[in-house]
């Protein structure tokens, strides 16, 4: 089988589009293509056992499917394992996916670092350290990273207050939301 190919028609099964939806027989085509050695698509099948109940296995599942992900290479898969550490309240095991998901270049990841250093959720509270991480999140053309970025050089929180930088990083956030807009696409996270 060729990975790609079985990606493709799980989307279509998972959308509905020229074809019948159907998340069961999505979940075979991805399962399919995670079998081949496609990390991501682990990921996407994780995402579609925790959000449809209709796919036998669940949440318990979604997360071997995360974990395979991530180790297989996924930034985004061990993101979403972190994420789902955090849900058990194991921020130090969601932390260390977190810089994990980061260090591989996921913006979404760095998001988290910056959350998890600015509330001192699995790590020792660093707000000066978080602020880099949402820069590089906002960077990475994450708009939650670009706002947090910016409140925190506003309230000038363990870091001198900088409004002209601030409002640097707003419009960052509102290019990315224009150039979505423009796209036709969402590109918020």
């Amino acid at each position: 089988g060729d990975a790609a190919i079985c990606t493709q028609l799980g989307e279509a099964y998972a959308s509905g589009v020229g074809v019948k939806r159907d998340t069961a027989r999505a979940a075979e085509m991805f399962e399919r293509a995670c079998a081949m050695g496609a990390p991501d698509v682990c990921n996407t099948l994780g995402e579609l056992y925790e959000t449809t109940g209709s796919i036998e296995g669940g949440l318990a599942r979604a997360e071997q499917m995360f974990e395979r992900a991530c180790n297989g290479g996924s930034s985004a898969g061990c993101l979403n394992l972190g994420l789902a550490f955090a849900a058990r309240e194991d921020f130090t095991a969601a932390f260390t996916l977190y810089e994990r998901s980061c260090s591989g270049g996921w913006a979404p990841g760095c998001h988290q670092v910056a959350v998890g250093l600015e509330r001192g959720e699995g790590v020792g509270k660093d707000v000066g350290k978080a602020v880099g991480y949402y820069v590089l999140a906002c960077d990475g053309e994450h708009v939650d990273g670009c706002f947090a970025a910016a409140d925190l050089y506003v309230r000038g929180e363990a870091l001198p207050r900088d409004v002209a930088t601030a409002v640097q990083v707003y419009g960052k956030a509102v290019k990315i939301y224009s150039a979505g807009c423009e796209a036709g696409n969402d590109r918020e996270g």
